[in-house]
């Protein structure tokens, strides 16, 4: 079957703004209330982030789904930054033990390295992509540099004065650029790498409260101005700024990270959502987390341009996904795919730890460690696997909006939110993806063939789901059928006998010309896939 992956509808749209789709796949921290702060992806796709709860800097290696922690060797350090640098090592800022941490990616030794100044704050570390990690002393309003082979730090003071250094980022020529976080700030700044001198730039809007910058394949340095809710950009070819509003009113825009299509992506701390913007139509598509109180505090982007986030309310880290995955079984239409009772094919990744396919009826409602839930109520599984999972939605499912989680074991959970619709009629075809030839044999006007789909709805009678009918059961909507654009009178619709999920509709053949002609299927006015059967 074609691979897709699994999607999340967007609740909001503005002008300007797309609406998106989008899975939150999320695994929860072994460590309670960890508190991840800031992430990043090392060249492996090994997510690293700094567990400023915990005084932990954890690992979490979605190929093997595990995760490993290291303590760091000072109390209430507050791990707060994270980076890595070329060699896949990682370094962290100590908030509360004024160091900066280097972990060893093999051992998990973690060697410390104390500001030559008390009480700086040190806040958000980068590498320079040379020799050096820079960073942001918030409290002590520096800019910092550490030597990766000596361990000498250097300091370089800021000329605003209390101007709170947040984010920072390197560009090509391993010059630091930070945003200026403190009251009343609207600036960004550069450090010049070979000088150590400090050049600030105004922002548009008065207090914008620059906080976090990134920079595209252009050199261009990409800003969340949190307390203006706007995404700016600063051209240092031209000195000139733009800006846009983000689509939520008072969002806070916060971390943000340009993917390897020079895509922008951040998140809005306040609205708990993460939005993609596309310079090239200047369009935003939003994802609203799945978690309440998620707090999502940092995105990063992996070798496999995934977007990356940790969950600081809910100790988690996770990623979006901006693909569709959960489509009508037998049409493979996502929109308006998906109806009680009806069949849908999941798509994903580790979804399951091996193959299992259900031998006898009622279906279960598990298989390995594996559950599926819509609106909390457990489906039906026909078939899991590490790609796939095909289930039956549950009859008592309402139409309207719906929480589809996938839940593997006590960490992993897969999260999007769908509109299930009253019917969503699909037709079963050879190819197993929802065209070409469907299961009927060649057959004559007049004659009466029958139509094996899924999704017409609800019975005139109830059945359990996961159950198979042991008769016909008509259902409570009537559909049209069309072939070669001639009415097909029919004769009965409901369940296929001995069958779970699966409809059957017979008609009769219209006067059509012999040949392959089109089929298609109405259901309330919404319509099927289209499909071939061939008339002698």
């Amino acid at each position: 079957m074609a691979s897709v992956r699994m999607t999340a509808a967007v609740l909001l749209a503005a002008a300007g703004t797309a609406l998106g789709q989008g899975t939150f796949t999320e695994w929860t921290i072994p460590t309670p209330n960890s508190q991840p702060h800031c992430v990043v992806a090392d060249s492996k796709g090994r997510i690293w982030y700094a567990a400023i709860g915990a005084n932990q800097v954890g690992m979490f290696d979605p190929a093997t789904q595990e995760f490993r922690e290291a303590r760091s060797p000072t109390a209430n350090s507050r791990p707060h930054g994270i980076a890595v640098d070329g060699n896949d090592v990682i370094w962290f800022t100590e908030e509360g033990g004024n160091k900066i941490g280097r972990v060893d990616p093999a051992t998990f030794a973690i060697t410390e390295y104390p500001l030559p100044n008390p009480n700086s704050g040190p806040h958000t570390p980068i590498w320079d992509g040379r020799g050096a990690i820079w960073f942001t002393e918030q409290s002590g309003n520096r800019i910092g540099r550490l030597t990766i082979a000596t361990g000498q730090i250097e300091e370089f003071s800021i000329p605003t004065p209390n101007s709170g250094p947040y984010g920072i980022v390197a560009d090509a020529e391993g010059n630091a650029w930070f945003c200026a976080f403190g009251g009343g700030s609207n600036r960004i700044g550069k450090v010049d790498a070979r000088t150590g001198r400090i050049t600030e730039y105004a922002t548009p809007t008065a207090n914008s409260g620059p906080r976090r910058p990134w920079i595209d394949s252009r050199g261009r340095i990409w800003i969340t101005e949190n307390r203006a809710s706007k995404l700016a950009m600063f051209d240092p070819a031209t000195d000139v700024f733009r800006e846009w509003d983000t689509p939520t009113r008072n969002g806070q825009p916060y971390g943000i990270v340009v993917d390897r299509n020079d895509i922008v992506w951040y998140n809005e701390f306040s609205a708990n959502t993460i939005v993609r913007f596309e310079p090239a139509t200047e369009r935003f598509t939003v994802y609203p987390s799945p978690g309440r109180g998620a707090s999502i505090r940092i995105v990063a982007v992996d070798p496999s341009n995934r977007i990356w986030y940790g969950e600081n309310g809910n100790s988690k880290v996770g990623y979006v996904a901006p693909q569709t995955s959960v489509v009508n079984a037998a049409s493979y239409l996502p929109e308006a795919g998906i109806s009680p009772g009806g069949i849908v094919a999941i798509f994903g990744i580790n979804l399951a730890p091996g193959s299992q396919t259900a031998e006898a009826t009622p279906l279960p409602r598990a298989m390995f460690d594996t559950t599926v839930l819509f609106n909390g109520a457990a489906a039906p599984l026909f078939f899991a696997s590490g790609q796939q999972i095909n289930a039956q939605v549950p009859f008592e499912v309402a139409p309207g909006a719906a929480r589809l989680e996938i839940r593997r074991g006590p960490a992993m959970t897969v999260v999007q939110q769908l509109t299930i619709g009253e019917v969503s009629p699909g037709i079963f075809t050879v190819n197993g993806q929802g065209t070409g030839a469907t299961f009927i044999e060649p057959a004559r006007p007049g004659e009466f063939v029958s139509i094996f789909c899924t999704g017409l709805g609800r019975l005139e009678q109830p059945l359990d789901s996961g159950s198979a009918a042991s008769g016909a059961i008509w259902t409570v909507s009537r559909p049209e059928v069309t072939i070669a654009g001639l009415p097909a009178p029919v004769s009965y619709t409901g369940v296929a006998p001995f069958y779970v999920g699966l409809y059957q509709v017979n008609v009769q053949v219209p006067a059509a010309p012999p040949g392959a002609q089109p089929l298609r299927m109405t259901v309330n006015g919404v319509a099927s896939n289209t499909v071939t059967m061939v008339i002698r």
